[in-house]
């Protein structure tokens, strides 16, 4: 029996999320959702040029403007889009067709699930060579059946739009790669540097090996005591100095 990895798991529970999804708004409600999504992007590609200007009086920088005004125009036009298809839905539920509605929406929620499969796919094909693919991907059965499905939907795409994507994805894919690299020589060179601290530190404690310092009593033990000098002492005797003085003149002869 095929063993699920990883990736199959996800592509499962994805697949049963989009048809729970669908099975409880329907297919017209999805449907006229996709649509809705579709117009609304061509309103923000239409609108936003006319909208603009009067951001930038509003917002200095220039990206962040148009990207409040693209939120702007979608999020208005979709609002006014579910209130249009509202009444539509509302009296599809309220008739016999609801539960009809319903069943073709787990078909679409799970067919819409299967075509992201594809599309991720052929993303993934895009950005990462098959012999360079991990082996979640290689060993994944429903990855590799959206394969058998992905090049019937690739060659739908017009080339030169193929050409664009393919060359996005090349570039992310390299500075992905090249990031992991840099990471990778940093964290290398990082290692480095800790071996050679490590090493000289070592060297300096067999060059300069630290003498352990003995206790206080132990070097007061060995400290010797100190010659006491008599106070009542009153100089030599005249017999003494007699001798001394016999010393020097023997000598001196």
């Amino acid at each position: 029996m095929y063993q699920l990895n990883n990736l199959d798991i996800i592509i499962l529970f994805v697949i049963g999320i989009s048809a729970l999804i669908a099975l409880s708004r329907g297919l017209v409600k999805e449907v006229l959702s996709i649509i809705g999504w579709v117009l609304g992007t061509i309103a923000v590609i239409y609108i936003l040029p006319v909208l603009t200007p009067f951001a930038k009086s509003y917002i200095e920088t220039g990206w962040l403007a148009g990207v409040v005004t693209a939120l702007f125009i979608l999020i208005l036009f979709l609002i006014v889009w579910i209130l249009f298809t509202g009444k539509i839905v509302g009296s599809i539920r309220r008739s016999k067709l609801s539960g009809l509605d319903r069943m073709l929406g787990l078909f679409f929620g799970i067919a819409r699930a299967c075509l992201l499969v594809i599309l991720f796919y052929i993303l993934i094909s895009w950005m990462i060579p098959v012999d360079k693919q991990s082996d979640t991907l290689r060993e994944s059965k429903y990855f590799q059946i959206a394969g058998s499905f992905a090049k019937p939907i690739e060659e739908l795409i017009p080339e030169s739009t193929l050409e664009i994507i393919r060359e996005k994805t090349k570039q992310v894919s390299e500075q992905a790669e090249k990031a992991d690299r840099e990471e990778k020589a940093e964290t290398e060179a990082k290692q480095h540097l800790e071996e050679q601290d490590e090493t000289d530190e070592l060297f300096e404690k067999l060059a300069q090996p630290q003498i352990k310092k003995k206790s206080a009593p132990a070097q007061k033990k060995k400290l010797k005591k100190p010659v006491k000098i008599e106070e009542n002492f009153d100089g030599y005797k005249e017999s003494e100095r007699d001798n001394l003085d016999r010393l020097i003149e023997n000598t001196m002869e």
